[in-house]
């Protein structure tokens, strides 16, 4: 396998076979950690060390290049690379941890720092051993141990000259014999009979330490020439306990016993403070580091900073120790939000905190705001702890950052919660009879949190303003002598009462109590404010009940309009079929022909009543969208006059437009719902117009601009008009209709209004209605558009259809209902179409997989059909592998008439969407169109 920069890789049958795997899982250990390859030879070369290390030595990968590979042993103290080199070979050997103190060279170049390594063996082959090593700084705690060395031995020059305490073992009696100077040093007798276990009989060694004394002598006894003990011994004279180092050497010379052992110890209750205060030092370290955002270890007696330790920024680039004021100012103090620093600033004042040293006072917590490296802003705590340093009596002071943003926060809710929610939250204590407001709006605006003793007084005040009929209901629910037993029983007590304020009005309020805890010593009281939320309950409650009533009088208004339409439903249905019985009936043409245009006028009002009903559920449902086209007031008109004039003529009313000024501006609409909103208001008019009355609608510009305009259309007539009571209230609702007991086939759905209202809010218009019965009624509409300035349509002539393109097209019809099946048949024959009929979806797919290539010229397309669907069909043709298939044009011609149905035919594959009824000229001119382009 290809070797990778930055990608070790190895094979050693039966171990790790991926290095890179080591990397990335050493990469995130908090300490250092590193991948050797040690040779029989005793060759060391370095795989990978993770950046752990190279920040506790204070230095980057890059710096130490020259350091990689075989080299790596140079970044070891010269003393102490072979012990190095033998340590790591042997516990490989052994097949155990290595373990070793060595000096490394550290970031400048110049100085080593004391590290101690761990080993263990991560593969072993035959010609070299994989080994990942763990280092650790201990730089500090090998300085205290070779600071302790070295008191020990100045103490031990000192002993040389007389100033410690010295003895003489006689192993022959038994005894110690002490010098001269030990009776002033510990205040024992120059001989003690016994030997050692004198002093134990005696008390003189404390009892943890015996069994360290007695080895001590042990040893000697048994023919070593020097042994030694730490232990704590009785001071005579201060009658205490101190730690002393006891030394046994047979080599020492003392008069003539030369084989007898000589003894002497020195104080070393010094060295003992010193070691226990570097452990909690260390301790105290571990504890501050763990999840801070920053350590800081400062010396405020020399104003320095020992040690920094820090995530919001790289610490590991600090030269320590360094001047504790330019530390402050270049990073501890950066990014503290400016309204809070001089609160820092204060608690951080060396003369302070020493001061406050002084007083006793050794821990100190500020909260404050700083910007975190992501640039959010978080809350801090910054805690301070000093304590005084035994060797030198410096005092010393760890700062300490945390992220307390989260905690802060949420108690901050809380509490604003409490203080918007609840006016009281108070604790009362039943043993004292004493209350402590906590928290609310009550306690913040009164200052009360000390305890209060509760007494009748109190209540008293309490009830001051309480309504009297809820006194006594109050009186009893915070009576002490009785709360008690009611909560034992109850385990939340609850009470309802109204209170007058000073301006007249009434509030309402709900206290509560129940027991803080489990404990059950202490009780919590909670009252609220709940006059808003009385209020909203009985506004809700009118809503509902508003609502339930508009309910019940929509179904009503549905059920009317079932029994409406199901009756103007009947009239058309009952002329069809009639007249088509009188059309088998006819005995001249003219009669079939009149009795035909009878049923077609019956149908178009049957398709009317359809429309109108499933165009109000399309709107309602918000599925309706508005198709904005260049379009121009002269074509308006006409499409208008062309569909109102004849029904106004029939029925004997005249009809007026007055057009606006500027009738060749070109403006943005959709036109078709343009003309149902006025083809529904000028049907209405001439519907409740009688003979001889006049309906108008009049168009005028009102607000113009260079691209914008309103126009302002009005529909006028001279009929029955409505009342004042129906347009306030039902006008606009659907299924209302203020005369619907007409029984004629106009009666209507009642929905047209409300169509029309709902299509002018779509387009952004208005419309308003004013009427008086018997004197007629005006609808205003304005709506606004978009003006396109100086814009041509280019007209072209309409082309004549020419049916014979359809002459001998073998044309497929997938129907399912017979009927339908036999009108498309008869369609499609009379333009000379060869048609063949299947009755479902399924049916056409085999048939058209089945036939020749390019046998069908064109498909006409049911949607909804048993065993599989037209949609279905269209796409399983259009996924064969055949040329025609992709080709031929396929026709949905279906009841599904909207929108959605014909972009779901198109997403089907099918070339046009014709919604039933169809008419055979829309039939011819849709297929003329696709076979023109075959």
């Amino acid at each position: 396998m290809e070797t990778k920069k930055n990608d070790f890789y190895f094979n050693t049958p039966g171990s790790i076979q991926d290095l890179t795997f080591l990397q990335n899982l050493i990469d995130g250990i908090p300490c250092g950690v590193g991948l050797f390859r040690l040779y029989r030879d005793q060759r060391l070369e370095m795989l990978y060390l993770n950046e752990e290390y190279y920040m506790m030595l204070g230095t980057a990968r890059i710096k130490r290049k020259r350091y990689e590979g075989f080299h790596v042993i140079e970044a070891v103290h010269p003393e102490d690379r072979k012990r190095l080199l033998l340590e790591l070979q042997k516990s490989v050997d052994e097949k155990r941890m290595s373990d070793l103190d060595i000096q490394l060279i550290t970031g400048d170049e110049k100085q080593y720092r004391w590290i101690h390594i761990k080993g263990r063996i991560a593969s072993d082959a035959e010609e070299s051993t994989v080994l990942y090593i763990v280092y650790s700084d201990i730089e500090e705690k090998k300085q205290l141990e070779l600071h302790l060395q070295a008191s020990s031995h100045i103490l031990e020059v000192v002993a040389n000259t007389g100033n410690v305490s010295m003895w003489k073992y006689d192993l022959e009696n038994n005894m110690l014999q002490q010098d001269p100077h030990t009776d002033e040093s510990l205040g024992y007798p120059n001989q003690i009979p016994g030997g050692p276990g004198a002093l134990i009989t005696t008390e003189n060694i404390y009892p943890e330490d015996v069994r360290a004394y007695l080895e001590m002598y042990e040893r000697i006894r048994q023919g070593a020439a020097y042994s030694e003990s730490t232990v704590r011994v009785f001071h005579q004279k201060k009658k205490k306990y101190e730690w002393q180092r006891m030394i046994l050497s047979r080599k020492s010379k003392v008069g003539d016993a030369q084989d007898d052992p000589i003894g002497f110890s020195m104080n070393v209750e010094l060295q003992k403070e010193v070691q226990a205060q570097y452990e909690w030092e260390q301790q105290l370290q571990k504890g501050m580091m763990e999840e801070s955002l920053s350590y800081y270890r400062m010396n405020l007696s020399a104003e320095m900073v020992e040690e920094a330790y820090s995530k919001l920024f790289d610490a590991s680039s600090l030269t320590v120790p360094m001047n504790y004021w330019k530390l402050l100012e270049s990073e501890i103090l950066v990014g503290i939000h400016k309204d809070d620093r001089e609160q820092v600033v204060e608690v951080l004042q060396i003369d302070r905190m020493l001061a406050a040293y002084q007083r006793g006072k050794t821990s100190e917590r500020v909260l404050y705001r700083r910007w975190m490296p992501d640039g959010e802003l978080h809350w801090v705590k910054g805690t301070l702890t000093k304590t005084k340093r035994t060797i030198s009596d410096d005092i010393i002071a760890f700062w300490v950052e945390q992220d307390v943003d989260q905690e802060v926060k949420d108690e901050n809710a809380v509490r604003c919660i409490i203080e918007e929610e609840i006016e009281l939250f108070a604790l009362y204590m039943p043993e004292s009879k004493t209350c402590r407001y906590l928290m609310g709006s009550l306690a913040a605006k009164t200052g009360k949190r000390e305890p209060v003793q509760v007494t009748s007084l109190l209540l008293e005040e309490w009830l001051q303003d309480v309504l009297p009929e809820d006194r006594k209901t109050l009186a009893e629910f915070a009576n002490p002598e009785t709360l008690l037993d009611r909560i034992q029983k109850t385990p939340i007590l609850q009470c309802l009462y109204r209170i007058q304020m000073e301006d007249g009005s009434v509030r309402r309020k709900k206290v509560r109590a129940m027991y803080l805890d489990e404990n059950e010593t202490e009780i919590i009281f909670v009252q609220r404010d709940i006059t808003d939320l009385y209020r909203e309950e009985l506004r809700q409650k009118e809503i509902l009940e508003h609502a339930i009533k508009e309910s019940e009088d929509a179904n009503k208004a549905k059920t009317n309009f079932l029994s409406r339409m199901s009756h103007d439903m009947r009239t058309p249905l009952n002329g069809i079929m009639n007249y088509s019985a009188f059309i088998q009936e006819a005995e001249t043409l003219e009669d079939a022909k009149n009795y035909g245009e009878k049923i077609k006028i019956s149908g178009d009002y049957l398709q009317t009543l359809i429309n109108d009903t499933l165009g109000m559920s399309r709107i309602e449902s918000g599925k309706v969208e508005l198709k904005l086209e260049p379009y121009i007031y002269s074509e308006f008109e006409p499409s208008i006059r062309n569909v109102i004039e004849p029904k106004a003529r029939a029925k004997g009313v005249k009809i007026r437009f007055i057009a606006p000024d500027n009738t060749q501006q070109y403006v943005m609409l959709d036109k078709m719902r343009l003309q149902q909103i006025f083809v529904n208001l000028l049907n209405n008019a001439i519907k409740f117009t009688p003979p001889g009355g006049i309906v108008q609608l009049k168009s005028e510009l009102t607000v113009q601009t260079e691209n914008h305009e309103n126009i302002r259309f009005t529909v006028s007539d001279t009929g029955i008009g409505m009342s004042e009571e129906f347009i306030k209230n039902r006008l606009f609702q659907p299924f209302s209709q203020e005369h619907p007991g007409r029984d004629n086939e106009e009666t209507g759905t009642g929905l047209g209004l409300s169509i029309v209202k709902q299509l002018v809010e779509l387009m952004h218009g208005t419309i308003e209605c004013r009427s008086r019965q018997r004197e007629g009624t005006t609808f205003i509409v304005t709506i606004p558009v978009d003006t396109l300035n100086n814009y041509e349509v280019k007209k072209s002539k309409p082309e004549k259809m020419d049916l014979n393109i359809l002459q001998g097209k073998r044309v497929m019809l997938c129907e399912d209902h017979p009927l339908n099946r036999e009108i498309a048949v008869h369609i499609l024959h009379k333009a000379g179409c060869v048609v063949e009929s299947m009755e479902d979806g399924e049916k056409g797919v085999a048939a058209f997989e089945n036939s020749a290539p390019n046998y069908y010229d064109l498909i006409l397309m049911d949607i909804r059909m048993p065993v599989m669907d037209g949609l279905t069909a269209a796409r399983a043709i259009r996924s064969m592998k055949r040329k025609d298939a992709a080709t031929i044009p396929i026709i949905a011609m279906t009841a599904n008439a909207f929108e959605e149905d014909a972009r779901r035919s198109f997403d089907a594959g099918m070339n046009a969407h014709l919604a039933k009824p169809i008419q055979a000229a829309t039939i011819y001119e849709t297929m003329i169109k696709y076979l023109e382009n075959a």
